[in-house]
């Protein structure tokens, strides 16, 4: 979550754009939580350009692990969190 901090403070909207495409999803996941933090009014346009929808992906929030689909952590972290 450092690394991920310290990119989206340094990192431009054209490159934090670059890394939806990035072979990770994690790297892909962080990239598309920056869009959305930087600029808001555009994150279902990021969202349409994020590769791997389907892809797994494993968290660890504390001792607590968890494990979906890319696109699942997206939508509860992105767009329903804001209801």
């Amino acid at each position: 979550y450092q690394g991920y901090e310290a990119l989206q403070q340094q990192a431009s909207l054209e490159e934090l754009t670059l890394l939806l495409r990035h072979p990770s999803p994690n790297v892909r996941y962080y990239a598309l939580l920056g869009l959305a933090e930087k600029d808001p009014q555009n994150k279902t346009t990021y969202y349409q350009q994020l590769a791997g929808k389907y892809d797994s992906l494993n968290t660890l929030n504390g001792c607590v692990g968890s494990s979906g689909e890319l696109w699942e952590f997206v939508f509860y972290n992105v767009f329903e969190s804001e209801e």
